[in-house]
């Protein structure tokens, strides 16, 4: 049964010249290859590679061991933006270190509906997020895992239990256990062309 959804944002220094994502894009087809992003996870280096696909750009991608790395180098100047888990995005906002110029869905979040979705200006883009789920042993007997969802979904439902996840990064998108069986199949699938897009290659 998934939970709900926790999205990358992408991350600026708070003096960086180029304002918005349009910005952003714009400099970047007119400088190809200048500016400089950060990855520090295969999934955040495949939503690095399908920006540069949807919006025609050419960037130099850096790694990093991990995504905390990369929002470091951003602060120092050593990179210029890179997505960030949107929990540890907005602390860094709030904190006045770094800004947010979009985050990696189709539509603006709960959790920060200031911030432009990169699918206001590219559709295709998609979503790039992490979710959450609760899964059970192969062998729960039906009756069981519906009374399981149904508690959940009265609690997810609640404003409060909102609040708090939103509070924390994560969209609240529940589905119920037939619907999470086929999420999964699908996101297998949708990642496996992600990856291949951005040259992850396998471990």
């Amino acid at each position: 049964m998934r939970i709900g959804e926790a999205p990358l944002a992408l991350l600026v220094r708070t003096d960086f010249p180029l304002q918005t994502l349009p910005d952003l894009i714009k400099y970047a087809k007119e400088n190809p290859e200048k500016l400089k992003g950060g990855y520090g996870s295969s999934s955040v280096q495949a939503a690095l590679a399908q920006l540069a696909s949807v919006a025609g750009i050419k960037v130099i991608s850096v790694p990093y061991k991990s995504v905390p790395l990369s929002a470091l180098d951003i602060m120092s100047g050593v990179i210029d933006f890179a997505f960030v888990d949107l929990g540890p995005a907005m602390a860094q906002v709030k904190g006045g270190k770094l800004r947010a110029i979009a985050v990696a869905q189709g539509n603006r979040l709960p959790a920060a509906p200031d911030w432009p979705a990169i699918g206001e200006s590219y559709p295709e883009y998609g979503s790039f997020a992490g979710w959450f789920a609760i899964s059970a042993p192969a062998q729960t007997p039906p009756a069981v895992i519906d009374a399981i969802h149904a508690a959940l979904k009265r609690v997810l439902d609640k404003p409060e239990t909102q609040s708090k996840i939103n509070a924390l990064g994560v969209t609240s998108r529940p589905l119920g256990p037939q619907e999470t069986r086929s999420f999964i199949v699908s996101e297998v699938d949708r990642w496996r062309k992600l990856f291949a897009l951005a040259g992850v290659q396998p471990e």
